[in-house]
C-alpha cells in the first residue's frame, strides 16, 4: 500500500536532513507505528506522504502510494490523494477546526456530503446527530478529536495519518480514541507518536526514529520484549511504571542534536552508553531491523 524509499529530507538553512535516507511500509490491514522523540522527523515524514512539506524544502527519494510517487504528482494529482487516498488525524483538533463553524458544515464542506452522511459519520465516531449543529467550543477535546477523525474517513482513505492523536488528551479520553481507532476498518494506518507504550497498543509494527534516521524496526512484541538499539532500550527503560511508584525512571542523558549539528556517525553517539570510537567513523546501516554496530555483540552480552 505504502512504500517510502530512502526519503530524505533538507529543510533550508540546515546542517543535515530533517528525514535522512528513511525506508517504511504499510502493508495492507496494518498498523504501523513511527516513534522518535520531537524533532526526530516524524511528522515531517507523515506530512510528506501527503506531500505538505514546509516551503524550500528539498526532498527526494520515493513515496509510494499504491503505485503512484506523492513527489511526482502535480497539484491535481496531490488534491485527488488528499481527499481519497490518504487523510490525516492531527494531534490537536482544536486547530484542525474553524471556531466559526457548526460540526456539521465543517463535515459536509470537507468533502461533499449531505446530512444524512455526515450524521452517519458521527454515528462511526460514538457521537450523536444532534452534535452537528455544536460548534468547537462547546465541545471537549476527546468530542472535537472523534469529528476531525470523522472528517478524515469522509473520503473513504485508503490509509489514515494519525500524527499524534492524543497527545492534547487526558489519559482517559487517550484510551478511548485509541479504542476507536483500532475498531475502525481502515486499509492501513500509520501512527505516528512519542509514546512507545501507546504504540504497543495499537501497532502491528514500530519503526524507531532518532535525529532524521530509522534506529530500529521490528514487529512490536518482539521489539518490546527484546530492544536491540541502544536508544530503543533507553526509551523503553525511561517509561513510567506503575508498580515503581515514587522511584524515578532512568533518562537519556542529554538532548536530541538540532538541525544545525553536523553528525559524522551514528546520530545516537553522544548519548549511548555503549559508544565507540567505530560509532563515529561512519552512519550504521539498518541490518537486520537494527542500525548499530554493536547490536550482536549488545545482544550476547545480555543475562
Amino acid at each position: 500500500m505504502l512504500s517510502i524509499e530512502d526519503l530524505t529530507v533538507r529543510l533550508p538553512h540546515t546542517a543535515r536532513p530533517a528525514v535522512d535516507g528513511l525506508s517504511l511500509t504499510v502493508a495492507e490491514n496494518e498498523t504501523v507505528g513511527l516513534v522518535g522523540e520531537s524533532g526526530s522527523g516524524k511528522s515531517l515524514t507523515s506530512r510528506a506522504v501527503l506531500g505538505l512539506l514546509p516551503p524550500k524544502a528539498e526532498a527526494t527519494g520515493k513515496i509510494m502510494m499504491d503505485g503512484a510517487d506523492v513527489l511526482a504528482m502535480n497539484r491535481a494529482e496531490l488534491r485527488q490523494h488528499r481527499t481519497r487516498s490518504v487523510a490525516m488525524i492531527y494531534q490537536d483538533p482544536r486547530a484542525a477546526i474553524s471556531p466559526f463553524r457548526r460540526v456539521g458544515d465543517f463535515l459536509t464542506e470537507t468533502i461533499a456530503m449531505d446530512r444524512a452522511a455526515a450524521a452517519g459519520l458521527l454515528e462511526t465516531v460514538g457521537l450523536r446527530e444532534s452534535h452537528l449543529r455544536n460548534r468547537p467550543h462547546e465541545l471537549s477535546g476527546g468530542m472535537l478529536q472523534r469529528v476531525v477523525i470523522a472528517a478524515a474517513l469522509a473520503g473513504r482513505p485508503r490509509l489514515l495519518l494519525a500524527d499524534e492523536p492524543t497527545t492534547a488528551l487526558d489519559v482517559t479520553t487517550q484510551a478511548e480514541i485509541i479504542a476507536l481507532l483500532r475498531r475502525l476498518r481502515v486499509p492501513g494506518m500509520l501512527f505516528v507518536t512519542h509514546d512507545l507504550e501507546l504504540a504497543a497498543t495499537i501497532c502491528d509494527r514500530v519503526y524507531v526514529m532518532y535525529a532524521g534516521r530509522v534506529m530500529e524496526t521490528r514487529p512490536t512484541g518482539e521489539l518490546f520484549r527484546d530492544p536491540r538499539h541502544p536508544y530503543t532500550a533507553g526509551l523503553l527503560a525511561a517509561t513510567p511504571r506503575l508498580d515503581e511508584l515514587g522511584t524515578l525512571p532512568p533518562a537519556i542523558p542529554g538532548r536530541p542534536p538540532d538541525l544545525l549539528a553536523h553528525l559524522p556517525g551514528c546520530p545516537f553517539a553522544p548519548r549511548c552508553p555503549h559508544v565507540l570510537d567505530s560509532c563515529t567513523a561512519g552512519v550504521p546501516g539498518l541490518v537486520g531491523g537494527v542500525a548499530c554496530l554493536r547490536a550482536e555483540e549488545l545482544c550476547d552480552e545480555r543475562p
